[in-house]
């Protein structure tokens, strides 16, 4: 789904929101048969569901299956025999007619009409006007609202058929291929859409309105191609034609990307529908509109949502993060490394803004927290980026590829765990720190960073470098350091994993200029910096404020020396006595780091000042204990 779903415009968090039972998970659905007659003035549904399912435990003697209580359920045959049922808080509890036995599959029809009463994101719609227009947007709970079905994403029906009868001038769209439309002889006519790829239930989608159909070929070999369909109005195809023709292109790159297009046995395409942005139905988006990047959004979609599919809603940043940062490739491939940095850019400042970790623990009734934009697609996006960073291009596309055809996952559904296990597994490397930080963790780092350059005896020069992380919590991460000298530019990797650390370099030529983490791999904040050539390179040393400040168990005190001498750094108390050293002697040019804990000695909380002098020269600063 695309972040322009997630606006409100009318300012309504949902038009319902009703009361429903958790899904059944002792059924395993396998296959689905809806069967659905749309009147249009007025709107309206009848006809009934086919579901075929097995048992997942032994002796069982209820099924139960999702409907809002909105709808009206008539009734419910197995086989040819009618079964008793309850339809209450948005479930139909079905008896039976005998227990089931492990692994037994058995079938259902369920009849049943009304006016869906939409919830989510607007489950159902439909436009007002002279020419009917009804569409579906099922993510993430709202299959139920117009439809009987196991309300969950993890339940894959292996196969579906959607058999949907409207008026004779209209097109009705849904998923996979369009086997037949048959006229029924009284001004109806029935679109039998089928799929034989395995399809969560908020995939499936209807979508209806008088479309004129323009057909693209995504050629995939040689000799191979398949149908790309966009059901748009005439004057949609004609206003952005050159927009649309870019879907081959995508299918191409993302294909090159992640492997072959996941449902080249059907169809891609496009299907307008009444909300702005757009959502990833199995092989037929619903779209508002034809900017580049919400066509990539949804097309990526294909691999990472619809094939592979997040387990529950609590993983959704797998589908939604993976999307966000497929916008990013295209922009690679399209516009290169300076097109591909402008947007992932854009997406680091708004997921500085994300509250709660990318993992959603909480609220999960609420589809607008369960979509954050902030958090869901744009961290979840940056998190890719990063790990991108970790692992380099060669690792981190061979990984992802082999994620997008993980013969246990495709076409079936996953979690970060069994994600991060994936890449673990392919790139060599342990991920845990990383996932711990960014997936389950809140927030992101922010660096103090100082430079300090000398001078060594054997003509080459020593540049010391020092990191320092503020907050409650210190971020693991693999920088790179760029170090620039007359001649020529050197990176180098360090671990930075604690609240303060000191980095020395050798270099041969003087360095001029320094930069951290020069392709900006990692989301942060630089607090405060000191570069080549500020006034502070003039003095023989600078004492850095403490930091944290105000402390509770310890802080850390950065000395950068410029020129050699012997110094002394001291702690008085607000008395103004003496009760530290934490040196005295000799330093050469460097940074140096010192660690202050007074409850280690037996001072009790207040007002501290450190105190760094060398030849009359003095720097003070200003400590407060917390106790």
């Amino acid at each position: 789904m695309s972040e322009g779903i997630c606006k409100d415009p009318a300012g309504l968090r949902n038009i319902s929101q009703q009361s429903f039972a958790a899904s059944d998970d002792s059924i395993d659905i396998k296959y689905y048969s809806l069967n659905l007659i749309f009147e249009t003035a007025p709107v309206y549904i009848r006809g009934n569901v086919e579901i075929q399912f097995t048992s997942k435990v032994a002796g069982l003697s209820r099924a139960k299956i999702d409907l809002s209580s909105a709808m009206t359920a008539d009734s419910i045959y197995e086989g040819n025999i009618k079964a008793g049922y309850d339809h209450s808080l948005g479930q139909i509890k079905i008896n039976l007619l005998t227990p089931m036995q492990l692994n037994e599959e058995r079938s259902l029809i369920i009849y049943y009409r009304g006016l869906p009463v939409p919830t989510g994101f607007g489950s159902f719609g439909y436009g007002a006007g002279p020419t009917p227009f009804i569409w579906t947007l099922s993510q993430p709970n709202g299959a139920k609202d117009w439809w009987p079905c196991k309300n969950s994403p993890d339940d894959k029906a292996d196969s579906a058929e959607i058999n949907i009868t409207v008026p004779a001038g209209l097109k009705a769209v849904s998923n996979g291929k369009l086997i037949t439309i048959a006229d029924n002889g009284n001004g109806t006519k029935t679109h039998k859409w089928q799929t034989n790829y395995p399809i969560s239930s908020y995939l499936i989608a209807v979508t209806i309105s008088d479309f004129s159909l323009y057909t693209q070929y995504y050629k995939y070999s040689g000799i191979d191609s398949m149908r790309v369909d966009h059901y748009l109005p005439q004057d949609v195809i004609d206003a952005y034609k050159s927009q649309i023709d870019k879907t081959t292109s995508m299918l191409s790159l993302f294909s090159s990307k992640y492997g072959e297009y996941p449902f080249i046995k059907e169809k891609y395409g496009h299907v307008l529908f009444g909300k702005g942005g757009g959502m990833e139905h199995q092989t037929i988006t619903s779209i508002g509109g034809f900017a580049d990047y919400l066509i990539a959004h949804e097309l990526s979609h294909q691999w990472f949502g619809d094939k592979i599919t997040c387990r529950d809603w609590s993983n959704i940043w797998l589908n939604e993060g993976f999307a966000t940062y497929s916008e990013a490739l295209y922009f690679e491939g399209t516009g290169g490394k300076a097109s591909y940095r402008y947007f992932v850019d854009q997406k680091m400042n708004i997921a500085k803004s994300a509250v709660g970790p990318v993992y959603v623990s909480t609220n999960l009734a609420d589809p607008y927290y369960i979509f954050d934009y902030a958090r869901t697609y744009a961290k979840g996006g940056v998190v890719l980026h990063m790990l991108r960073g970790i692992l380099g291009d060669s690792l981190f596309f061979k990984a992802v590829k082999a994620y997008a055809n993980d013969p246990v996952y495709s076409y079936s559904t996953i979690t970060t765990d069994e994600f991060r296990n994936i890449m673990e597994r392919e790139t060599g490397q342990t991920l845990g720190y990383f996932f711990d930080e960014w997936i389950y963790g809140e927030g992101y780092p922010a660096y103090k960073i100082d430079w300090s350059k000398t001078k060594l005896d054997n003509g080459l020069w020593k540049v010391s470098l020092s990191l320092m992380q503020g907050g409650n919590r210190i971020f693991t991460m693999p920088v790179k350091i760029k170090i620039t000298t007359e001649s020529v530019d050197t990176v180098f990797n360090v671990i930075n994993d604690q609240s303060a650390q000191v980095f020395n370099f050798i270099l041969k030529g003087e360095p001029f200029d320094y930069q951290f983490d020069p392709d900006n791999y990692i989301m942060k904040d630089i607090e405060s910096v000191s570069f080549p050539g500020r006034n502070d390179e003039q003095k023989s040393f600078v004492l850095r404020q403490n930091f944290p400040n105000p402390f509770t168990e310890s802080t850390s005190i950065l000395l950068v020396v410029n020129r050699g001498g012997v110094y002394e750094v001291l702690v008085y108390n607000a008395a103004g006595e003496r009760c530290g050293v934490l040196h005295s002697g000799y330093l050469g040019a460097g940074i140096y780091l010192y660690e202050f804990k007074p409850g280690s000695a037996g001072l009790p909380g207040g007002v501290y000042f450190i105190i760094a002098q060398r030849d009359g020269e003095k720097g003070v600063s200003k400590a407060i204990y917390l106790r």
